[in-house]
């Protein structure tokens, strides 16, 4: 669940929520986080964000991230009390893509995130 501390992904603070799957052996085999990144300034700061979707990989293709992502928004909406959500997901992710809209998000073509990091580096995320 890294950059996230441990007060962050506890939801103090920021406001916060962390959802973890556990199968039959106790073994977590889901999880996603929520949070407001965005500061009381900001014309988003009632935005939650939704991520870190994660699935053990003997999992993947068995409908858990989408189980997750959609326990999620509902805890932004109705725990969090989020006006809106977004998630950002990469061009090239095609199964994350499927799963955020079968949650019922669209993407927003208009809309642009980057993250910056060297050359040399592997990627953080598939």
């Amino acid at each position: 669940m890294a950059p996230f501390s441990g007060t962050m992904l506890a939801g103090t603070p920021p406001v916060a929520r962390t959802i973890a799957l556990e199968n039959a052996d106790g073994a977590i085999v889901a999880c996603g986080h929520a949070y407001f990144p965005h500061n009381r300034h900001s014309r988003f700061s009632r935005y939650a964000w939704i991520g870190l979707i994660a699935v053990a990989a003997s999992q993947r293709g068995s409908g858990l991230g989408r189980v997750v992502n959609a326990m999620l928004l509902d805890a932004a909406a109705r725990e969090l009390g989020a006006d809106h959500v977004y998630e950002l997901v990469g061009a090239t992710n095609i199964a994350s893509r499927r799963m955020v809209e079968s949650c019922g998000l669209r993407i927003a073509g208009d809309l642009v995130c980057g993250v910056a990091t060297p050359a040399q580096e592997d990627r953080f995320t598939r």
